[in-house]
C-alpha cells in the first residue's frame, strides 16, 4: 500500500476546502434566492409561497455546518485565549494549546457519535418535514459531515501542536 505524501495530503486538504466552499457558496445563494422569492412574490404579487420557510431552514442547516467545518479548518472559529496571554512560559503555553485541541478533537469526535447515531435513526425510522414531506436525514447528513470534517481538522491541529510542543520541549532541554 502506497504510503501517503504530503503532496497527496495538499491535494485532498484543497479538494476538501472547495468542496467546503461550494457548498457554502449554493447554498447561500439558495438561502437568498429562496427568501427574495417570497418577499417579492408576498409584497409584489399578493401571494404566498406556502412551505418556503421549511426550504430554506433544511439549506440553512447546510449553510450552518458546512460553515462551521469551514471555520474550524482555516482555524476561524471562536476562541478564547484569555489564559494563554497570562502564561510567562512558552512551554506551558504549548502544553496548553496542545490541551486545548485534544479537548477540541474529544468532543468532535463526540459530537460525531451524536451525530452518526441521530443519522441512523433518521434513516431507520424516516421522519419527514411537515409541508414537503423531506427525510430529515437530508439535514443530519449534514450534521455527521460537518462533525467528521471537524475531526479531521481537529486531527490535524492535535498532531501539528503536539509536534510544536516535543520541538519546545526538546530546546528546553538543550538550554
Amino acid at each position: 500500500m502506497a504510503t501517503p505524501t504530503s503532496d497527496t495530503l495538499a491535494v485532498v486538504d484543497r479538494v476538501l476546502r472547495l468542496a467546503q466552499r461550494c457548498i457554502l457558496v449554493l447554498t447561500s445563494l439558495v438561502v437568498v434566492a429562496l427568501i427574495c422569492a417570497a418577499v417579492f412574490l408576498r409584497y409584489v404579487l399578493g401571494m404566498g409561497l406556502y412551505g418556503i420557510e421549511e426550504v430554506v431552514v433544511f439549506v440553512g442547516v447546510w449553510l450552518f455546518f458546512f460553515g462551521a467545518s469551514y471555520a474550524s479548518c482555516r482555524g476561524e472559529h471562536i476562541t478564547s485565549d484569555v489564559i494563554p496571554q497570562h502564561l510567562k512560559s512558552p512551554l506551558a503555553r504549548e502544553g496548553l494549546r496542545f490541551a486545548t485541541r485534544l479537548i477540541t478533537l474529544a468532543l468532535c469526535l463526540l459530537l460525531a457519535y451524536w451525530a452518526y447515531d441521530w443519522l441512523v435513526w433518521g434513516l431507520q425510522t424516516g421522519p419527514r418535514s411537515t409541508v414537503h414531506e423531506i427525510p430529515l436525514s437530508v439535514t443530519h447528513s449534514a450534521v455527521l459531515a460537518s462533525f467528521l470534517l471537524m475531526c479531521l481538522y481537529a486531527l490535524v491541529d492535535v498532531i501539528n501542536a503536539g509536534m510544536t510542543l516535543a520541538r519546545r520541549m526538546r530546546r528546553q532541554q538543550v538550554e
